[in-house]
């Protein structure tokens, strides 16, 4: 009986190739692009998820509150000196790892490498859980002078990994020093929000970076992110009220002095200490990051929700046509019928076909998810293997998808089509009661989900053109940025100037502390008893004019008057919050900060930070100690004279460090990466639901041809005229896909309001953003409908109604 099936189906398929086609490309589209956002979602939830004590590991954040008990921020930097004074004084702490990271130059056997670097207390592989290549792990930090490697950093510097005992040299300011090779291990089974190729003992930062060696005792300013790995048998939210009680341990009175000055009104203490579980850290958008950006739980559960509709696309579409091709199959019913054959053998059979074409789909699916894997992997930033055998709970989804949609599709036709007496399916004499109800429904369903995906890839890619398009406040527009790599920075910076300068390529050159979206700085002070909070950064007297900022009042540094060296430049916002205006600042004192620097300028604000936030207190001081990067302007159209220049100045000054740099806009748009991934994302989603819904679109103008077929035939025999024929089968689908579109937009209207929630600078929702979402799914759907409405506006009336 199955093998009559199985042969009746493939003579379906064979005799209605392009339905058949229709179903196969429909399910194999949905379930691949399921598979693939399946497989996204799995490794944005599974990040840090390998660690032996994942359930005891967690981040110390720093949580500054609003008066009314509501969080203001929440981020991982703590002092110098946190770290053990926390795990002194908390009874639950077994071990804490403190973190810093920079960028510098590796040196092997005389071949330089640019490296990014991760600092952490010898306490890091006690907490942390990694696979040892070669080496002991736990004493594999104990030592200043030791460096551990991955497998991949040891084969870049050495060609192997067998380097325990080996030597290398790392550029720390303005001096080679050696590290060796204590321990290699694997690098990260998966996703991780502290990545790292070369490890190096955090202990040793003070002896190589003066900046931190200054903040040993600071209880002050707060740099280096803290974990803590808690006891056997913890109770976390017991370890979370101990920790929030020991915040005025470390900062006693703080609270009372800012209720007696009035800056702090709130009934408890205006800052605290709180837990973050590991295991929750890389979806806690909420949380500032450490080193890689976290994710926002919501898209992944978005994703998972487009998933859902593309697949119940699918299966709408597998049903229209399900239900449209079974009224055209009227004599083959009558016949099997008068032959003898039973209801449930024909419900069987359309059942049988349906759960046929479904495999087929489940094959399509598998082969399309492995073709699109590359493409799909670069759109999101993640490898994704389609790697069943380690996955089986992938495969046998996808086969329970596959069999219950072909189920559900061929299950209502075959019930209904099997309860007709064969004189009326002998004669064509049938139609699926209430078929024309459920398929409306259904396609008002599809067209309501288009309609909802599109508005929300056409307001996505507005505000992201609306980001990228606004005034930041400066022109970072072809501006390359130099990372001084631990070079004596103002020699090399004054090099750049005096050798770039004079060439006719570059514009200017100028120094920064931290390019823009390259980290931030930021203090906080009192200043009779009021808690001041600003970002800071060293600029050197050029930046502002090559970034074309705008001064609103007062003046900007000037390298020839020394006392600039202890004043600052603001921006408005920093005025702002000292009740200052713009002029009122000039000649104002910074109080608190070292030597009360006098503000000769402010600054128009600049976005220097992401849009998704308002601009904040900033100031600038004339750099003195520090500055991480020098950047150059090259003149109008000689970007590329102008890099090869300061490559040629740079080699000139330092030719054993290698030559890097960026563009500062890319920089800058590196802060929206995220933004435009998932808008690509919601993008190419929103348009496999219109082509999977263009296909169930395909199936129901089958069915309401041939349920019109008579009916056409003699309206064009009173005279009817083609165009009027189209479109009175075109003219139903316009209605739906108007209903549709009043249904869907106060969903997708609240929806996207919240997405714009996470932006300081937004775009505004308009009705005309859904009516034109609607528009172009009723053109997609016009030009898809077309095909049967012209098919049957020409065809013979004669053959529609030979039988009357």
């Amino acid at each position: 009986m199955i093998r009559h099936y199985v042969v009746q189906a493939l003579r379906v398929v064979r005799k209605q190739r392009l339905y058949a086609a229709i179903n196969v490309l429909g399910l194999s589209v949905a379930l691949a692009v399921t598979t693939l956002i399946v497989l996204f979602v799995a490794d944005e939830f599974s990040y840090d998820g390998w660690h032996e004590h994942l359930d005891r590991i967690v981040r110390v954040d720093d949580v500054d509150f609003e008066p009314d008990g509501s969080i203001a921020e929440q981020q991982p930097q703590h002092p110098y000196p946190f770290a053990e004074a926390f795990a002194r004084e908390h009874a639950d702490v077994e071990a804490t790892v403190r973190f810093s990271d920079s960028q510098v130059v590796v040196r092997v056997e005389g071949v330089m490498h640019q490296q990014p670097v991760l600092w952490a207390d010898d306490t890091f592989f006690d907490v942390f859980t990694y696979q040892a290549a070669s080496g002991v792990l736990p004493s594999a930090l104990k030592d200043l002078g030791s460096v551990v490697l991955t497998t991949e950093a040891a084969d870049r510097f050495f060609g192997r990994t067998d380097v325990v005992g080996e030597t290398l040299e790392i550029r720390f300011q303005e001096s080679y020093e050696t590290a060796t090779v204590s321990a290699v291990v694997y690098p990260a089974p998966a996703g991780t929000h502290l990545p790292f190729e070369v490890l190096l003992p955090f202990e040793r930062t003070p002896l190589v970076y003066d900046w931190i060696a200054s903040r040993v005792d600071n209880w002050r300013s707060s740099s280096f992110p803290v974990y803590a790995l808690l006891k056997e048998g913890t109770d976390l939210q017991a370890a979370q009220t101990r920790a929030a009680g020991l915040w005025t341990t470390f900062y006693p009175d703080r609270a009372q002095r800012g209720r007696e000055v009035g800056w702090w009104t709130g009934e408890g203490d205006p800052s605290g200490i709180a837990l973050t579980p590991l295991k929750e850290l890389h979806l806690r958008s909420d949380v500032r990051a450490a080193f890689v950006p976290t994710s926002d739980p919501r898209y992944s559960w978005i994703l998972l929700g487009i998933a859902g509709l593309v697949l119940l696309l699918a299966c709408i579409n597998f049903t229209l046509i399900a239900i449209g091709q079974s009224a055209t199959r009227a004599s083959e019913i009558g016949v099997r019928k008068a032959l003898g054959a039973r209801r449930a053998e024909i419900a069987a059979q359309f059942g049988g076909e349906a759960v046929f074409m479904a495999a087929l789909g489940l094959v399509g699916g598998l082969v399309l998810a492995q073709a699109l894997a590359p493409a799909a992997s670069q759109l999101s930033g993640k490898e994704l293997h389609l790697d069943l055998l380690a996955r089986p709970w992938l495969l046998g989804a996808m086969v329970g998808v596959a069999g219950l949609t072909g189920l559900a599709a061929g299950f209502y036709p075959s019930l209904v089509v099997s309860r007709h007496r064969p004189v009326e399916a002998l004669r064509g004499r049938f139609r699926i009661s209430g078929g024309n109800t459920l398929s409306r429904g259904l396609l008002l369903v599809q067209f309501a989900a288009s309609v909802a995906l599109v508005s929300g890839a056409l307001v996505m890619q507005a505000q992201l053109r609306f980001l990228q398009d606004r005034d930041l406040g400066y022109d970072a527009e072809q501006v390359f940025v130099l990372p001084t790599s631990g070079l004596d920075e103002f020699a090399l910076r004054d090099h750049l100037r005096n050798t770039l300068e004079t060439r006719s390529d570059v514009e200017g050159v100028a120094g920064i502390s931290l390019s823009l979206n390259r980290g931030s700085s930021s203090s906080s002070w009192m200043v009779d008893g009021v808690e001041k909070r600003a970002y800071e950064y060293a600029i050197d007297a050029w930046l502002t004019d090559l970034l074309q900022m705008e001064l609103v009042a007062g003046r900007g540094f000037d390298a020839a008057r020394s006392a600039d060296s202890s004043s600052a430049l603001i921006n408005e916002a920093f005025a702002a919050d000292w009740g200052w205006t713009a002029e009122e600042a000039l000649g104002k004192r910074i109080v608190g900060q070292e030597g009360d620097p006098e503000i000769i300028g402010v600054l128009r604000d600049s976005n220097f930070r992401s849009l998704h936030s308002d601009v904040e207190p900033t100031m600038f001081f004339m750099a003195g100690e520090w500055m991480a990067y020098v950047l150059v302007r090259p003149a109008a159209g000689r970007v590329q004279d102008a890099i090869a220049s300061a490559e040629g100045a740079w080699q000139a000054f330092a030719p054993e460090v290698p030559f890097t740099y960026t563009f500062l806009d890319e920089d800058v748009a590196r802060a929206y990466e995220n933004d435009e991934r998932w808008s690509q994302m919601v993008q190419a989603s929103a348009l496999i639901a219109l082509l999977v819904a263009c296909l169930g679109l395909f199936g129901m103008a089958s069915l309401t041809v041939t349920r019109r077929s008579k009916e056409i035939g003699i309206r064009k025999v009173l005279g009817a005229t083609v165009p009027g024929l189209a479109g009175l089968v075109s003219r139903e689908f316009a209605v739906l896909v108007a209903i549709a579109t009043l249904l869907a937009a106060p969903a997708a209207w609240l929806a996207l309001s919240g997405w714009l929630d996470g932006f300081a600078y937004r775009v505004n929702l308009t009705p005309w953003q859904f009516a034109i979402a609607g528009s172009l799914v009723l053109l997609v759907a016009l030009s898809t409908v077309s095909y049967h409405a012209l098919r049957s506006a020409l065809a013979d009336p004669v053959k529609s109604l030979r039988y009357e």
